[in-house]
């Protein structure tokens, strides 16, 4: 990734981009989460998962912040650690 003032959030899937086909962080995602952050991109975990799934996974690539959740039906605000409650920014009723 370039040094380039205008990107500002990195918005990542779950299964098949973060994690491996053994759902796992490689030791180089987490390097390469880590560098995008330290540059000042808010990081943005995109999935089906529920809240508590994305910070388990939050916890394990070291990041905190934005979380989309229930495949786009709640956008949250995460901290890995739980004692921490989850901030609703906001929720759109899925029709099922």
């Amino acid at each position: 990734m370039r040094d380039d003032p205008k990107i500002r959030l990195l918005a990542l899937d779950i299964d098949g981009t973060l994690l491996t086909t053994t759902k796992q962080i490689t030791a180089a995602t987490r390097a390469a989460v880590h560098d995008v952050v330290n540059r000042g991109v808010h990081v943005v975990l995109a999935s089906a998962r529920s809240p508590t799934a994305l910070r388990l996974l939050m916890a394990e690539a070291g990041i905190s912040g934005f979380a989309i959740a229930y495949t786009g039906a709640l956008l949250c605000r995460l901290d890995p650690d739980p004692a921490i409650p989850t901030e609703v920014i906001a929720e759109r009723p899925m029709s099922l």
